[in-house]
Protein backbone atom coordinates (compact mmCIF):
# COMPACT_ATOMS: atom_id res chain seq x y z
CA UNK A 1 0.00 0.00 0.00
CA UNK A 2 2.81 2.59 -0.57
CA UNK A 3 2.28 6.35 -1.97
CA UNK A 4 2.68 7.00 -5.71
CA UNK A 5 4.30 10.53 -5.04
CA UNK A 6 5.82 11.52 -2.12
CA UNK A 7 4.56 15.13 -0.97
CA UNK A 8 6.54 18.04 0.89
CA UNK A 9 5.02 21.51 2.43
CA UNK A 10 6.60 24.15 1.69
CA UNK A 11 5.85 27.62 3.35
CA UNK A 12 6.93 30.79 3.37
CA UNK A 13 6.20 34.19 5.12
CA UNK A 14 3.32 32.49 6.62
CA UNK A 15 1.55 34.79 9.08
CA UNK A 16 -2.23 34.44 10.99
CA UNK A 17 -3.61 36.90 12.71
CA UNK A 18 -7.46 36.98 14.38
CA UNK A 19 -9.76 39.19 15.82
CA UNK A 20 -9.97 40.31 19.49
CA UNK A 21 -11.33 42.73 21.58
CA UNK A 22 -9.97 46.25 21.75
CA UNK A 23 -7.88 46.47 25.01
CA UNK A 24 -8.78 49.69 27.09
CA UNK A 25 -6.78 49.65 29.94
CA UNK A 26 -4.87 52.60 28.27
CA UNK A 27 -7.31 54.71 27.74
CA UNK A 28 -6.91 57.79 29.99
CA UNK A 29 -10.47 58.73 31.30
CA UNK A 30 -14.26 57.48 31.49
CA UNK A 31 -15.30 59.59 29.26
CA UNK A 32 -12.77 57.86 26.84
CA UNK A 33 -13.37 54.05 27.49
CA UNK A 34 -17.44 55.16 26.69
CA UNK A 35 -16.52 56.43 23.70
CA UNK A 36 -14.56 53.64 22.62
CA UNK A 37 -17.32 50.60 23.67
CA UNK A 38 -19.66 52.77 21.49
CA UNK A 39 -17.71 53.07 18.73
CA UNK A 40 -17.61 50.78 15.62
CA UNK A 41 -13.62 49.71 16.24
CA UNK A 42 -14.14 47.06 19.10
CA UNK A 43 -11.79 44.90 17.88
CA UNK A 44 -7.89 44.52 17.00
CA UNK A 45 -5.82 42.17 15.14
CA UNK A 46 -3.95 39.61 17.23
CA UNK A 47 -1.25 38.06 14.79
CA UNK A 48 -0.58 34.53 16.17
CA UNK A 49 2.28 33.89 13.63
CA UNK A 50 4.61 35.70 12.25
CA UNK A 51 6.68 35.04 9.01
CA UNK A 52 7.14 31.18 9.05
CA UNK A 53 9.22 29.74 6.67
CA UNK A 54 9.98 26.40 6.42
CA UNK A 55 9.33 22.67 5.05
CA UNK A 56 7.73 19.62 5.92
CA UNK A 57 9.78 16.26 3.86
CA UNK A 58 8.05 13.29 3.18
CA UNK A 59 9.08 9.42 4.64
CA UNK A 60 10.05 11.90 8.05
CA UNK A 61 8.69 12.88 11.08
CA UNK A 62 8.05 16.81 11.95
CA UNK A 63 7.63 17.40 15.49
CA UNK A 64 6.56 20.70 16.25
CA UNK A 65 7.25 21.74 19.93
CA UNK A 66 6.40 24.84 21.73
CA UNK A 67 4.64 26.64 24.80
CA UNK A 68 1.13 26.73 25.78
CA UNK A 69 0.14 29.81 23.28
CA UNK A 70 2.58 29.24 21.00
CA UNK A 71 0.71 28.64 17.35
CA UNK A 72 1.03 25.37 17.21
CA UNK A 73 -2.39 23.87 16.92
CA UNK A 74 -2.95 26.91 14.68
CA UNK A 75 -0.20 26.26 12.45
CA UNK A 76 -1.17 22.85 11.91
CA UNK A 77 -4.71 23.91 11.14
CA UNK A 78 -4.00 26.01 8.64
CA UNK A 79 -1.77 23.84 7.08
CA UNK A 80 -4.26 21.34 7.07
CA UNK A 81 -7.17 23.94 5.59
CA UNK A 82 -8.96 23.51 8.79
CA UNK A 83 -8.32 27.05 9.78
CA UNK A 84 -11.62 28.95 8.33
CA UNK A 85 -11.47 32.42 10.34
CA UNK A 86 -8.52 34.76 10.72
CA UNK A 87 -6.52 36.85 8.20
CA UNK A 88 -3.78 34.37 6.51
CA UNK A 89 -0.65 35.73 4.17
CA UNK A 90 2.32 33.88 2.68
CA UNK A 91 2.04 31.36 0.34
CA UNK A 92 1.49 27.56 0.89
CA UNK A 93 3.30 24.93 -1.95
CA UNK A 94 2.90 21.07 -2.18
CA UNK A 95 5.73 19.83 -4.14
CA UNK A 96 5.76 23.42 -5.94
CA UNK A 97 2.83 23.71 -6.61
CA UNK A 98 0.21 26.47 -4.78
CA UNK A 99 -2.45 25.15 -2.82
CA UNK A 100 -4.94 26.40 -0.78
CA UNK A 101 -6.88 24.75 2.01
CA UNK A 102 -9.83 22.53 -0.08
CA UNK A 103 -7.26 20.88 -2.07
CA UNK A 104 -4.75 20.00 0.99
CA UNK A 105 -7.70 18.34 2.72
CA UNK A 106 -8.15 15.94 -0.32
CA UNK A 107 -4.36 14.96 0.60
CA UNK A 108 -4.06 15.19 3.97
CA UNK A 109 -5.53 13.48 6.91
CA UNK A 110 -5.88 14.75 10.45
CA UNK A 111 -6.13 13.46 13.90
CA UNK A 112 -7.60 15.87 16.34
CA UNK A 113 -6.51 15.97 19.95
CA UNK A 114 -9.77 14.80 21.49
CA UNK A 115 -11.24 11.73 19.62
CA UNK A 116 -14.83 11.44 18.57
CA UNK A 117 -15.36 7.45 17.64
CA UNK A 118 -19.01 6.02 18.26
CA UNK A 119 -18.76 4.61 21.86
CA UNK A 120 -20.26 1.47 21.05
CA UNK A 121 -18.30 0.58 17.55
CA UNK A 122 -15.56 -1.91 18.35
CA UNK A 123 -12.28 -1.08 17.12
CA UNK A 124 -12.57 -2.90 13.80
CA UNK A 125 -15.97 -1.20 13.11
CA UNK A 126 -14.23 2.25 13.32
CA UNK A 127 -11.66 1.33 10.94
CA UNK A 128 -13.21 -0.65 8.81
CA UNK A 129 -16.17 2.68 8.63
CA UNK A 130 -13.40 4.78 7.74
CA UNK A 131 -12.64 2.57 4.73
CA UNK A 132 -15.83 2.68 3.56
CA UNK A 133 -16.94 6.19 4.24
CA UNK A 134 -13.50 7.53 2.77
CA UNK A 135 -12.18 4.61 -0.03
CA UNK A 136 -8.55 5.08 -0.15
CA UNK A 137 -7.53 7.54 -3.51
CA UNK A 138 -7.31 5.46 -7.15
CA UNK A 139 -3.34 5.39 -6.81
CA UNK A 140 -3.40 2.69 -3.94
CA UNK A 141 -5.77 0.20 -4.97
CA UNK A 142 -3.86 -2.97 -4.92
CA UNK A 143 -1.83 -4.48 -7.76
CA UNK A 144 -4.20 -7.18 -8.11
CA UNK A 145 -7.50 -4.95 -8.95
CA UNK A 146 -7.81 -4.41 -12.40
CA UNK A 147 -5.91 -1.40 -14.32
CA UNK A 148 -8.76 -0.58 -16.79
CA UNK A 149 -10.88 0.14 -13.69
CA UNK A 150 -8.54 3.12 -13.05
CA UNK A 151 -8.06 3.58 -16.49
CA UNK A 152 -11.86 4.52 -17.02
CA UNK A 153 -11.85 7.05 -13.67
CA UNK A 154 -9.27 9.26 -14.52
CA UNK A 155 -5.89 9.06 -16.64
CA UNK A 156 -2.49 9.52 -15.28
CA UNK A 157 -1.48 13.34 -16.18
CA UNK A 158 1.41 13.67 -18.65
CA UNK A 159 2.02 17.14 -16.55
CA UNK A 160 5.83 17.65 -16.18
CA UNK A 161 7.17 19.55 -13.11
CA UNK A 162 8.03 23.36 -13.99
CA UNK A 163 10.86 24.61 -12.36
CA UNK A 164 9.19 27.83 -11.06
CA UNK A 165 7.40 26.58 -8.18
CA UNK A 166 4.73 29.56 -8.45
CA UNK A 167 3.57 28.84 -12.24
CA UNK A 168 2.15 25.83 -10.97
CA UNK A 169 -1.19 25.61 -8.57
CA UNK A 170 -2.37 22.51 -6.89
CA UNK A 171 -5.88 21.61 -8.51
CA UNK A 172 -9.12 20.50 -6.95
CA UNK A 173 -9.93 17.40 -8.76
CA UNK A 174 -13.25 16.61 -10.20
CA UNK A 175 -12.79 13.29 -9.51
CA UNK A 176 -12.52 13.38 -5.22
CA UNK A 177 -16.35 12.82 -4.61
CA UNK A 178 -17.01 11.01 -7.43
CA UNK A 179 -18.50 7.26 -7.07
CA UNK A 180 -16.19 4.14 -6.71
CA UNK A 181 -15.72 2.38 -10.16
CA UNK A 182 -18.18 0.22 -11.06
CA UNK A 183 -17.45 -3.45 -12.82
CA UNK A 184 -19.77 -3.95 -15.95
CA UNK A 185 -20.67 -7.30 -17.16
CA UNK A 186 -23.00 -9.85 -15.82
CA UNK A 187 -24.40 -10.34 -12.72
CA UNK A 188 -22.37 -12.88 -11.48
CA UNK A 189 -19.12 -10.97 -12.42
CA UNK A 190 -20.78 -7.63 -10.69
CA UNK A 191 -21.37 -10.31 -7.86
CA UNK A 192 -17.77 -11.60 -7.66
CA UNK A 193 -16.39 -8.12 -8.14
CA UNK A 194 -18.53 -6.66 -5.29
CA UNK A 195 -17.43 -9.65 -3.52
CA UNK A 196 -13.51 -8.81 -3.99
CA UNK A 197 -14.07 -5.34 -3.15
CA UNK A 198 -15.30 -6.51 0.31
CA UNK A 199 -12.05 -9.04 0.76
CA UNK A 200 -10.21 -5.56 0.19
CA UNK A 201 -11.60 -4.05 2.39
CA UNK A 202 -11.37 -6.21 5.51
CA UNK A 203 -7.76 -7.02 4.03
CA UNK A 204 -6.79 -3.55 4.40
CA UNK A 205 -8.36 -2.89 8.02
CA UNK A 206 -6.34 -6.13 9.27
CA UNK A 207 -2.98 -5.13 7.70
CA UNK A 208 -3.77 -1.28 9.51
CA UNK A 209 -4.96 -3.49 12.67
CA UNK A 210 -1.69 -5.14 12.69
CA UNK A 211 0.30 -1.97 12.22
CA UNK A 212 -0.90 -0.13 15.48
CA UNK A 213 -1.09 -3.34 17.60
CA UNK A 214 -4.37 -3.63 17.96
CA UNK A 215 -4.99 -7.43 17.52
CA UNK A 216 -5.79 -8.04 21.23
CA UNK A 217 -8.72 -5.29 21.25
CA UNK A 218 -10.13 -5.52 17.86
CA UNK A 219 -13.46 -6.81 18.72
CA UNK A 220 -13.58 -4.70 22.21
CA UNK A 221 -16.03 -1.55 21.96
CA UNK A 222 -14.93 1.94 22.25
CA UNK A 223 -16.44 3.27 25.56
CA UNK A 224 -16.54 6.11 26.89
CA UNK A 225 -16.95 7.53 30.36
CA UNK A 226 -20.39 5.49 31.19
CA UNK A 227 -19.43 2.41 29.33
CA UNK A 228 -15.57 0.99 30.02
CA UNK A 229 -13.91 0.16 26.46
CA UNK A 230 -10.18 0.09 25.20
CA UNK A 231 -7.82 1.96 27.11
CA UNK A 232 -6.38 5.64 26.48
CA UNK A 233 -3.72 4.62 23.89
CA UNK A 234 -5.76 2.24 22.07
CA UNK A 235 -8.44 4.59 21.72
CA UNK A 236 -5.58 7.32 20.02
CA UNK A 237 -4.23 4.39 18.27
CA UNK A 238 -7.53 3.70 16.94
CA UNK A 239 -8.11 7.40 15.58
CA UNK A 240 -4.58 7.21 13.97
CA UNK A 241 -5.36 3.94 11.77
CA UNK A 242 -8.58 5.36 11.07
CA UNK A 243 -6.62 8.16 8.82
CA UNK A 244 -4.16 6.09 7.57
CA UNK A 245 -6.12 3.52 6.16
CA UNK A 246 -7.30 6.24 3.68
CA UNK A 247 -3.62 6.54 2.60
CA UNK A 248 -3.28 10.02 2.62
CA UNK A 249 0.18 10.81 1.50
CA UNK A 250 0.02 13.65 4.22
CA UNK A 251 -0.59 13.13 7.90
CA UNK A 252 -1.63 15.93 10.53
CA UNK A 253 -1.69 14.96 14.27
CA UNK A 254 -2.73 17.09 16.95
CA UNK A 255 -0.87 16.37 20.43
CA UNK A 256 -1.29 12.34 19.55
CA UNK A 257 0.45 11.22 22.96
CA UNK A 258 -1.41 14.06 25.30
CA UNK A 259 -3.09 12.05 28.40
CA UNK A 260 -1.22 8.64 27.85
CA UNK A 261 1.70 7.13 29.73
CA UNK A 262 4.87 6.99 29.03
CA UNK A 263 4.99 3.56 27.43
CA UNK A 264 1.61 3.87 25.44
CA UNK A 265 2.95 7.31 23.93
CA UNK A 266 6.24 5.64 22.76
CA UNK A 267 4.28 2.71 20.81
CA UNK A 268 2.35 5.71 18.94
CA UNK A 269 5.30 7.23 18.00
CA UNK A 270 6.69 3.72 16.61
CA UNK A 271 3.23 3.27 14.68
CA UNK A 272 3.89 6.92 13.45
CA UNK A 273 7.62 6.05 12.63
CA UNK A 274 6.11 2.89 10.17
CA UNK A 275 3.64 5.44 8.72
CA UNK A 276 6.88 7.80 8.03
CA UNK A 277 8.80 4.94 6.96
CA UNK A 278 5.97 4.10 3.94
CA UNK A 279 6.86 7.56 2.44
CA UNK A 280 4.14 9.61 4.15
CA UNK A 281 4.83 13.59 5.40
CA UNK A 282 4.15 13.41 9.38
CA UNK A 283 3.91 16.40 10.87
CA UNK A 284 2.50 16.02 14.87
CA UNK A 285 2.49 18.48 17.49
CA UNK A 286 3.68 17.40 20.70
CA UNK A 287 3.62 18.15 24.10
CA UNK A 288 6.89 17.30 26.55
CA UNK A 289 8.15 14.38 24.71
CA UNK A 290 10.46 11.93 26.45
CA UNK A 291 13.69 11.33 25.72
CA UNK A 292 13.19 8.01 23.88
CA UNK A 293 10.39 10.03 21.56
CA UNK A 294 12.63 12.37 21.35
CA UNK A 295 15.08 9.76 19.33
CA UNK A 296 12.34 8.90 16.68
CA UNK A 297 11.72 12.48 15.59
CA UNK A 298 13.53 13.18 12.14
CA UNK A 299 13.17 16.81 11.80
CA UNK A 300 11.79 19.57 14.61
CA UNK A 301 10.20 22.45 14.58
CA UNK A 302 10.41 24.93 18.11
CA UNK A 303 7.95 27.45 17.92
CA UNK A 304 7.92 30.54 20.85
CA UNK A 305 4.92 32.96 20.80
CA UNK A 306 4.37 32.65 17.32
CA UNK A 307 7.91 32.88 15.92
CA UNK A 308 10.27 30.15 14.93
CA UNK A 309 13.33 29.77 17.04
CA UNK A 310 14.34 26.51 15.14
CA UNK A 311 13.46 24.29 12.40
CA UNK A 312 15.78 21.34 11.17
CA UNK A 313 17.12 17.87 11.58
CA UNK A 314 17.00 16.72 15.31
CA UNK A 315 20.38 15.45 15.21
CA UNK A 316 21.56 19.43 14.59
CA UNK A 317 19.76 20.79 17.64
CA UNK A 318 22.28 19.83 20.21
CA UNK A 319 24.83 21.29 18.18
CA UNK A 320 23.03 24.42 17.19
CA UNK A 321 21.92 25.73 21.13
CA UNK A 322 25.91 24.49 22.00
CA UNK A 323 26.56 28.06 19.70
CA UNK A 324 24.60 30.05 21.21
CA UNK A 325 25.76 29.45 24.68
CA UNK A 326 23.65 26.83 25.92
CA UNK A 327 24.92 23.44 25.79
CA UNK A 328 22.68 20.43 26.61
CA UNK A 329 24.05 17.73 29.13
CA UNK A 330 24.55 14.44 28.11
CA UNK A 331 22.04 12.63 30.08
CA UNK A 332 19.40 15.42 29.41
CA UNK A 333 16.66 15.39 27.49
CA UNK A 334 17.17 17.98 24.90
CA UNK A 335 13.38 18.82 24.74
CA UNK A 336 13.36 19.59 28.10
CA UNK A 337 16.31 21.79 27.97
CA UNK A 338 14.90 23.84 25.15
CA UNK A 339 12.15 24.98 27.57
CA UNK A 340 13.88 25.14 30.61
CA UNK A 341 17.78 26.04 29.25
CA UNK A 342 16.43 28.55 26.34
CA UNK A 343 12.96 29.21 26.01
CA UNK A 344 12.65 30.45 29.56
CA UNK A 345 16.31 31.34 30.69
CA UNK A 346 15.09 34.58 32.57
CA UNK A 347 13.43 32.13 35.27
CA UNK A 348 16.30 30.22 36.01
CA UNK A 349 17.91 31.00 39.56
CA UNK A 350 14.59 31.53 41.00
CA UNK A 351 13.27 34.44 38.95
CA UNK A 352 9.68 35.28 39.07
CA UNK A 353 7.40 34.65 36.07
CA UNK A 354 8.41 37.90 33.71
CA UNK A 355 5.61 39.45 31.48
CA UNK A 356 4.43 39.27 28.35
CA UNK A 357 6.64 41.63 26.55
CA UNK A 358 9.73 39.88 28.47
CA UNK A 359 8.82 36.81 26.62
CA UNK A 360 7.95 38.27 23.06
CA UNK A 361 11.45 40.32 23.48
CA UNK A 362 12.87 36.81 24.34
CA UNK A 363 11.25 35.42 21.23
CA UNK A 364 12.59 37.93 18.65
CA UNK A 365 16.21 37.59 19.99
CA UNK A 366 16.01 33.76 19.28
CA UNK A 367 14.19 34.26 16.32
CA UNK A 368 16.67 36.38 14.44
CA UNK A 369 19.72 34.23 15.61
CA UNK A 370 17.83 31.24 14.01
CA UNK A 371 17.38 33.66 11.34
CA UNK A 372 21.19 34.13 10.78
CA UNK A 373 22.15 30.49 11.52
CA UNK A 374 23.49 28.25 8.63
CA UNK A 375 20.53 25.85 9.92
CA UNK A 376 17.68 28.49 8.54
CA UNK A 377 20.11 29.11 5.45
CA UNK A 378 19.48 25.19 4.73
CA UNK A 379 16.00 25.50 5.42
CA UNK A 380 15.68 27.99 3.14
CA UNK A 381 17.02 26.21 -0.39
CA UNK A 382 14.37 23.17 0.56
CA UNK A 383 11.54 26.15 0.10
CA UNK A 384 13.80 27.38 -2.84
CA UNK A 385 14.20 24.10 -3.98
CA UNK A 386 10.89 21.99 -3.46
CA UNK A 387 10.60 18.26 -5.24
CA UNK A 388 8.47 18.86 -8.28
CA UNK A 389 7.26 15.25 -8.79
CA UNK A 390 3.74 15.44 -10.43
CA UNK A 391 1.10 15.01 -8.56
CA UNK A 392 -1.95 12.75 -9.95
CA UNK A 393 -5.40 13.56 -9.38
CA UNK A 394 -5.60 9.80 -8.10
CA UNK A 395 -4.00 10.61 -5.15
CA UNK A 396 -6.77 13.02 -4.18
CA UNK A 397 -8.84 11.25 -1.31
CA UNK A 398 -12.44 9.94 -2.15
CA UNK A 399 -15.59 9.75 -0.95
CA UNK A 400 -18.14 6.69 -1.27
CA UNK A 401 -21.32 7.30 -3.31
CA UNK A 402 -24.12 8.51 -1.45
CA UNK A 403 -26.04 5.38 -1.32
CA UNK A 404 -23.54 3.21 0.19
CA UNK A 405 -22.90 6.26 2.63
CA UNK A 406 -26.76 6.30 3.40
CA UNK A 407 -27.09 2.15 3.84
CA UNK A 408 -23.83 2.09 5.97
CA UNK A 409 -25.18 4.93 8.60
CA UNK A 410 -28.46 3.36 8.62
CA UNK A 411 -27.01 -0.02 9.39
CA UNK A 412 -24.70 1.64 12.32
CA UNK A 413 -27.11 3.49 13.60
CA UNK A 414 -29.38 0.48 14.32
CA UNK A 415 -26.54 -1.15 16.07
CA UNK A 416 -25.62 1.74 18.05
CA UNK A 417 -29.12 1.66 18.92
CA UNK A 418 -29.51 -1.94 20.34
CA UNK A 419 -25.90 -2.09 21.75
CA UNK A 420 -26.62 1.31 23.95
CA UNK A 421 -29.38 0.00 26.28
CA UNK A 422 -30.00 3.27 27.58
CA UNK A 423 -31.14 5.08 24.61
CA UNK A 424 -32.71 2.11 23.55
CA UNK A 425 -34.93 1.91 26.98
CA UNK A 426 -35.63 5.68 26.71
CA UNK A 427 -36.75 4.90 22.99
CA UNK A 428 -39.25 2.29 24.52
CA UNK A 429 -40.51 4.20 27.37
CA UNK A 430 -41.10 7.16 25.07
CA UNK A 431 -42.61 4.83 22.32
CA UNK A 432 -44.56 3.67 25.45
CA UNK A 433 -45.11 7.13 26.87
CA UNK A 434 -46.97 8.91 23.97
CA UNK A 435 -48.77 5.30 22.34
CA UNK A 436 -50.64 5.81 26.22
CA UNK A 437 -51.09 9.32 25.92
CA UNK A 438 -52.75 9.29 22.26
CA UNK A 439 -54.69 6.36 23.64
CA UNK A 440 -55.87 8.17 26.77
CA UNK A 441 -57.01 11.23 24.77
CA UNK A 442 -59.26 9.38 22.15
CA UNK A 443 -60.76 7.06 24.55
CA UNK A 444 -64.55 6.59 24.33
CA UNK A 445 -64.82 8.57 21.78
CA UNK A 446 -67.64 8.35 19.13
CA UNK A 447 -66.80 6.39 15.80
CA UNK A 448 -68.04 9.57 14.05
CA UNK A 449 -67.22 12.84 14.12
CA UNK A 450 -69.96 15.48 16.03
CA UNK A 451 -72.01 16.87 13.60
Amino acid sequence: MERNTPLQISFENLSYAVKVPADLSDTSSPLQKAKSLLSRKKYQDKTILHQLTGAFRPGRITAILGPSGSGKTTLLNLLAGHESSGTCSGNIWVNGRSASGASIRQLAGYVNQDDVILPTQTVREAILMSIILRPPPLSSIPPQSPETIVNSICEEPSEQPLANKEANELPLPATTNKASPRHKGSGAESAKHKANGKARQHARCSHAIGLFGLDKCQDTSIGDSSAKGVSGGERKRTAIAMENVTQAPILFLDEPTSGLDAHSALMVMHQLKAVADGGCTVVTVLHQPSSEMFALIDDLLILFEGRAVYLGERASLVNYLARLGHPCGMYSNPADHVFNAVLYEHLQNGKQMGTQATAVERAVQLHEKWRQSPEAQAMQRLVDEPVLAPISALQFRRTSPLSTQVQYLTRRAALNAIRNKLILNIRLAQAVFFGLLIGFIFLNTQDRPIP
